[in-house]
């Protein structure tokens, strides 16, 4: 099989956006023991978000969205959700609404991509002296 520029081996869904080292660890540990939620599930948006949770009120306010995050995953099994990444995200959001309000406005938004094509100029002149087009008529 020859190497060439096709897409990288490693597709977005075997991403793993680590945890690691954040205060909030312990608690995410729980809900992987207690639910069908697993570690790959978490990505850069949803971990933002945590982080916003727990500055917003620390590690009370972090268990408080694990347990409610749990609690919503009772029952939920693995091959019922299609995209677990959206599915947790949607509830973290839900939990408390003001906080991500605030984390989206300070994120601020991309700027929306206008599809304005630019024309380039001929960058030659026009000859008046050149045969006139005639159709299905070859050059000479």
């Amino acid at each position: 099989k020859a190497s060439g520029k096709g897409k990288s081996q490693e597709t977005q869904e075997e991403k793993v956006y680590s945890t690691d080292g954040r205060p909030y660890t312990a608690a995410l540990a729980e809900l992987y023991k207690n639910s069908a939620a697993a570690p790959r599930d978490f990505d850069p948006k949803a971990v933002q978000l945590l982080d916003a949770l727990y500055n917003a009120g620390g590690t009370e306010k972090i268990e408080a969205a694990v347990v409610d995050l749990t609690k919503k995953l009772e029952g939920v099994e693995r091959v019922k959700v299609l995209n677990w990444r959206n599915y947790l995200f949607a509830h973290l959001r839900a939990f408390d609404k003001e906080v991500y309000t605030a984390m989206k406005e300070e994120r601020g938004r991309p700027e929306r991509s206008r599809n304005k094509k630019v024309v380039p100029i001929a960058m030659t002149e026009m000859k008046a002296t050149a045969a006139e087009f005639i159709p299905g008529q070859f050059w000479a």
